[in-house]
């Protein structure tokens, strides 16, 4: 009878050992999905926050450049302005310096016959090199026009250049052989000028 109760106990214990690693077994099945789903929920949110980092990055990195080839657009366009403001100034000074040479060649008492129109302090005049021509403007100016060979003048069928030419010619006052050349150019709506003033004498 001892012997069929230590089989049975042998029996009893094996049956609850077998149950408790059953169990044991269920429950960290239970708990390694349970470790898993955390860290896969962690890895989902450190995921989003590195997305949204890399596309801030990448935002910031594309906007940079951008405003600066902007820049760039802005400082070329103006820096052509000026150049073609600072030639059409110069065709101006060229112009009169050969209205002076021509009167002295031929005889002319004043040597600033052709351009009474611009003489004196206030009076505004145009030069339209291309017709060699000088006339009044009073108060305002027109706009110069431009052909598509990039002549500069006052032609009627000619496009609108965006520039605006304003000569006007002062006498100096110590010395009456001397006369000052202002010429200002304004574009862009008049907000941007340029202006140049030259001293040219009578020759001699």
């Amino acid at each position: 009878m001892f012997k069929k109760y230590k089989k049975f106990n042998k029996s009893l214990s094996e049956n609850l050992r077998s149950k408790f690693s059953l169990l044991k077994t269920k429950n960290f099945f239970k708990f390694e999905k349970f470790k898993a789903t955390t860290q896969l929920k962690t890895s989902r949110g450190f995921t989003l926050i590195e997305t949204l980092v890399a596309i801030t990055i990448l935002l910031i990195s594309i906007t940079g450049p951008m405003v600066l080839v902007q820049r760039s657009i802005i400082s070329s366009r103006f820096s052509r302005s000026q150049i073609t403001a600072f030639y059409l100034t110069q065709e101006v000074m060229e112009f009169v310096r050969n209205t002076r040479d021509n009167n002295t060649i031929t005889g002319q008492t004043d040597w600033l016959f052709g351009l009474n129109d611009c003489v004196g302090a206030g009076n505004k005049c145009i030069i339209d090199v291309t017709n060699n021509s000088v006339s009044s403007c009073g108060t305002s100016c027109p706009v110069l026009r431009k052909t598509d060979d990039g002549l500069y003048g006052y032609g009627g069928t000619w496009g609108e250049s965006g520039f605006v030419r304003e000569v006007n010619i002062v006498r100096s006052i110590e010395n009456i052989d001397e006369v000052f050349v202002e010429t200002e150019i304004f574009w862009n709506g008049g907000t941007r000028s340029f202006l140049g003033r030259e001293s040219i004498f009578k020759l001699n």
